[in-house]
C-alpha cells in the first residue's frame, strides 16, 4: 500500500507539474504574450520532474529524486504565476503570483548545495560533514525566508515588480529583510559542497569514481553559467536575458539529467567516451571559429589596404580553409587529448600501430605467436595470455 501511494503521490506530482507548463502557455498566448521564456524553463522544469519520478520510484531511499521532483514543481507553478502576474489586467500588478514566481526562480539556486552534499547515496559523506549539513539547513531556511517575507518590492525583471504581499513588519520583517546577509555562508557551504565532491571522486574506485565523473559533467555546465553572469550581464538584452536564461536552463536540465544517470547507475562507463568527444569537438570548434573569423579578419584587411574596398573572398577562403582543416585538426586534437588524459588509450593505440607495421614484414610463425601475447599483454592486460595455435596436416590445412 506504501509503494501504491509513492507511485500514485509522485505521478500526480508531475502531472500537476506538466499541467502547470501548460496553463503558463496557454495563459501567455491568450494575453498575446511571448511563449519563448516559458518553453525554455518548461525544459529544467518538466527534466527535474521526470528525472524526479524515476530516481523516487527505482529509489526511493534517496531524497535526491524527491528534491528534483519538487523543484520540477515549485518551476512550474513559479512559471505559471509568472505568466499570470505579467498579463494581469492590472499592469502586473498581482502580488501572490509575483511571489510564488520569484520562489519559482530562486529554489533551484537554494537546492544546488544540498544535492551536492546528498549525491549519490543520499546521505553525507560522514559524520565529520553534519556541521555543513546544519549550516547548509540554516542558510537555506534563511534564504527561503528572505525571499517569502522580506518586506518592499519583488521584481522578476525590469517590467514587473509588487510590494511582498507577504511582508513582515517590526522585528521580524527587519530580521528578513537582511536574510540576504547570509550570502557569504551560501558560497562557503558551496565550496566545502565542491570540494566534498572532489574528496569523493579521489577517493573512490570503480562504480562510484564514474558516478561522480557523470556529475561533475553536468556540473561544468552550472559553473560555465555562473561564470556567463557577470560577462553577459553587462552586455543587455539579448544576451543578458534570452540568451544567459537559455544557458541557464540547459545547465540545470543537464545537471538532473547526468544526476539521474549516476545515481541509476545506467550505462556509467560511457562518461569517458562523452567526456573524451567533448574536449575533441570542443578544441576543434574553437580552432575552427578562431580560423575563420581571424582569417576573415586579416584577409580583409589586406583587400581594402591593396584595392581599397571589402570584397566577398575573405569569407570564401576562410570557409575554404575551414573546410581543409577539419579532419586534420580532428585528428591532431584528438591524439593531443588521449596522449594528455587518456595516457592507456594512447599507448594501446600506439602498440597496436607498431605490431601492425611489424605484422607486414613478419613470415616467422613463432616470432608472431610471441608478438601477438605481447601485444595482448600490453594492450588488454590480463592476469595471464596464451595463444592456442590450430594444428594442421602436412598440406598446411587445419584438421
Amino acid at each position: 500500500m506504501a509503494a501504491s501511494l509513492t507511485r500514485w503521490s509522485a505521478l500526480v506530482a508531475w502531472a500537476g507539474c506538466a499541467a502547470a507548463v501548460v496553463a503558463a502557455i496557454g495563459v501567455a498566448l491568450a494575453d498575446g504574450n511571448a511563449v519563448g521564456w516559458i518553453v525554455v524553463w518548461a525544459v529544467p522544469a518538466l527534466g527535474c520532474a521526470s528525472v524526479g519520478v524515476v530516481l523516487g520510484l527505482k529509489v526511493p531511499g534517496n531524497p535526491i529524486g524527491w528534491l528534483f521532483l519538487v523543484v520540477g514543481v515549485v518551476l512550474a507553478v513559479g512559471l505559471a504565476c509568472d505568466a499570470y502576474a505579467s498579463g494581469s489586467p492590472h499592469g502586473g500588478a498581482e502580488p501572490a503570483a509575483v511571489v510564488v514566481g520569484y520562489l519559482g526562480e530562486s529554489f533551484p539556486v537554494v537546492v544546488l548545495p544540498t544535492v551536492l552534499l546528498l549525491f549519490p547515496a543520499g546521505r553525507l559523506p560522514s559524520p565529520r560533514w553534519r556541521p555543513v549539513g546544519v549550516l547548509w539547513a540554516v542558510v537555506s531556511a534563511v534564504l527561503l525566508l528572505n525571499v517569502l517575507f522580506a518586506p518592499g518590492l519583488l521584481a522578476l525583471d525590469s517590467n514587473l515588480s509588487v510590494q511582498n504581499p507577504a511582508g513582515l513588519s517590526g522585528t521580524a520583517g527587519t530580521i528578513a529583510t537582511h536574510g540576504d546577509d547570509v550570502v557569504p555562508a551560501f558560497a562557503i557551504v558551496m565550496v566545502a559542497a565542491v570540494v566534498s565532491l572532489i574528496r569523493r571522486y579521489r577517493r573512490a574506485t570503480g562504480e562510484l569514481r564514474q558516478q561522480v565523473k557523470w556529475f561533475g559533467a553536468g556540473g561544468v555546465l552550472i559553473a560555465v553559467a555562473a561564470l556567463l553572469i557577470p560577462v553577459l550581464g553587462s552586455t543587455g538584452p539579448p544576451w543578458s536575458t534570452d540568451v544567459l536564461d537559455s544557458f541557464w536552463a540547459l545547465a540545470i536540465t543537464s545537471l538532473v539529467v547526468t544526476t539521474g544517470v549516476a545515481i541509476l547507475r545506467y550505462r556509467l562507463y560511457e562518461i569517458d567516451v562523452i567526456i573524451r568527444r567533448t574536449l575533441v569537438y570542443t578544441s576543434l570548434v574553437g580552432l575552427l571559429a578562431l580560423v575563420y573569423l581571424g582569417g576573415i579578419y586579416l584577409i580583409d584587411t589586406a583587400l581594402q589596404a591593396v584595392t581599397g574596398q571589402s570584397s566577398a573572398l575573405a569569407v570564401t577562403v576562410s570557409t575554404l580553409a575551414v573546410a581543409a582543416g577539419f579532419q586534420p585538426l580532428r585528428a591532431r586534437i584528438q591524439r593531443g587529448v588521449d596522449h594528455r588524459f587518456y595516457r592507456g588509450k594512447y599507448d594501446a593505440g600506439e602498440t597496436l600501430e607498431r605490431f601492425a607495421n611489424r605484422l607486414r614484414n613478419q613470415i616467422e610463425l613463432d616470432a608472431l605467436a610471441t608478438d601477438v601475447v605481447e601485444l595482448v599483454t600490453l594492450t588488454v592486460q590480463p592476469t595471464h595470455a596464451t595463444l592456442w595455435l590450430r594444428p594442421t596436416d602436412k598440406r598446411g590445412l587445419p584438421d
